[in-house]
């Protein structure tokens, strides 16, 4: 498409407004500006047409021939942009709200949470994406991700949940009746 051979979408916008109120101030208010901002538009477009699309009325505007032709092209356009905006708008309105988080974190902190989740926010559609896998943040894709680590993810801005702690487990058959006071000591036994 050659995008500079085209009339500006302002001249267009404004050209489409007079032609469905078929007059100048209506179409002003419809878009929100001045009476002769819609006036110059609309004759800045005809220069780039080379053609005459309105004649002036005692009550408004009339459209000529060729103005008929292009206000049923731009009317249909329009139409189909104002539907195909609508339904993006729309879908990502109602899309749930998705949380990545480990399988461990999901069953043992969020699952048990999701009922009261539920009863607080019951116009929020919630969906848990349980992976261990590094997720991509993208719009219309996982919207927060929850792992654990130091939180010094490129590209990414992160905010500690809760702090982490480790436990050591072992079997008294492994340690005897060792006490370990250092992680350093960890180091003396196999771990798993």
């Amino acid at each position: 498409m050659d995008w500079h051979a085209l009339p500006s979408l302002t001249s267009l916008r404004a050209f489409a407004a007079a032609a469905e109120f078929r007059n100048l101030t209506r179409a002003a208010a419809a878009l929100n500006v001045t009476h002769s901002a819609v006036s110059q538009q609309i004759r800045g477009l005809e220069q780039h047409l080379g053609t005459q699309l309105v004649s002036r009325t005692r009550h408004g505007i009339a459209l000529t021939a060729q103005g008929e032709f292009l206000a049923a092209g731009l009317h249909e356009a329009f139409a189909s942009m104002a539907s195909l905006t609508e339904s993006i708008s729309s879908a990502e309105a109602v899309r749930p709200l998705v949380v990545s988080a480990t399988p461990m974190f999901s069953s043992a902190f969020l699952m048990p949470r999701l009922s009261t989740f539920v009863q607080e926010f019951p116009d929020i559609e919630l969906r848990i994406d349980s992976t261990i896998q590094a997720v991509d943040l993208k719009p219309g894709g996982i919207d927060i991700a929850i792992r654990y680590g130091t939180g010094r993810w490129s590209g990414l801005v992160s905010q500690m949940l809760l702090p982490g702690c480790l436990t050591v487990v072992a079997a008294r058959e492994l340690i005897g009746e060792r006490v370990l006071k250092d992680p350093i000591e960890l180091l003396d036994f196999t771990l798993l």
